[in-house]
């Protein structure tokens, strides 16, 4: 087998060429093999690899000059079918302003005088997205409403971006991004994928705030009514709750239809709203978490 090279440079980019003479078969693969693999190292630059490579016949049927083309960068798998090809990975960045009650430290976010912040403060948190290309047999719109706006519930491994954590991946959409008819062999799809380092970043986060509260009434039985101070006036403006309904200020009081000026202690919510979790808890404010995205195994997605 008799080889030649060059190397010249295209575009601003190192392109080598190596050609082979290749005897003894009438397959065209089979010569390209034997001469080049696919993404076989350069022997002079290992970091330049074969991507097109080509063949041509020449003095008859078993006779072959093969063609490489060596350059930087990813050249695919080369493989039969687009459905064995890796799926291609774009990424793009964003930021997702989130409810914050703690430092980074976990330490309450207060003033100087240890009262909470008021209005809250929100934090930034930074986001990751992916754009994720790849060929699958046949879209499946059963499966794509399935995933689309939902969050993983188990952690899965993106193939060429590593493992990802439960609740850390949103998955804003699942498409083909050409057109293609029902006879189409396989179908070109794009998984757009958002990450966020924090504890549940995608649900509704809010601070468990207001200026009702519950007391024992007259009767006995629990009443609801306006938070108000040790002396029976009501409040102006909303205060931090417990994440029980309870106002976090032990000074507080619920206003007394029946005495005005002896206002009730406040007791927690006998009827707890359903769906309500409390995300974190201090001596100054109570984060509350509602569900906003559908958790779903994401697992075997790409």
């Amino acid at each position: 087998m008799f080889s030649k090279s060059t190397l010249r440079k295209v575009s601003g980019a190192w392109v080598a060429t190596e050609s082979w003479t290749v005897t003894g078969t009438a397959d065209k693969a089979t010569a390209i093999e034997v001469a080049c693999s696919h993404n076989l190292p350069h022997p002079n630059n290992p970091n330049m690899r074969a991507g097109s490579r080509d063949a041509t016949n020449f003095k008859g049927p078993l006779s072959w000059i093969v063609t490489a083309f060596f350059t930087f960068g990813d050249h695919g798998a080369c493989a039969v079918s687009p459905l064995d090809e890796p799926a291609e990975i774009l990424a793009e960045s964003g930021i997702e302003m989130v409810p914050s009650d703690t430092d980074i430290d976990g330490n309450a976010i207060v003033n100087s005088a240890g009262d909470p912040i008021d209005p809250p403060q929100a934090r930034a948190v930074h986001t990751l997205a992916l754009s994720v290309k790849l060929w699958v047999p046949s879209y499946n719109i059963q499966e794509a409403m399935r995933i689309t706006d939902a969050i993983n519930s188990d952690p899965f491994e993106l193939k060429g971006a590593g493992i990802v954590e439960p609740g850390q991946c949103h998955c804003r959409h699942y498409k083909p991004i050409q057109s293609y008819t029902q006879f189409a062999p396989y179908v070109r799809v794009e998984f757009l994928f958002e990450f966020a380092d924090a504890t549940d970043p995608w649900q509704n986060l809010i601070f468990d705030m207001g200026r009702n509260g519950w007391a024992i009434g007259p009767d006995g039985d629990p009443i609801k009514g306006q938070i108000c101070f040790h002396d029976g006036t009501p409040i102006s403006e909303d205060v931090r709750l417990d994440g029980t309904g309870k106002p976090i200020d032990p000074k507080l009081r619920i206003f007394n239809i029946n005495s005005p000026a002896n206002p009730a202690v406040p007791i927690a919510n006998p009827n707890p709203p359903k769906g309500i979790q409390i995300y974190s808890k201090n001596d100054t404010q109570t984060t509350l978490k509602w569900r906003d995205k559908q958790p779903v195994p994401f697992t075997g997605l790409v």
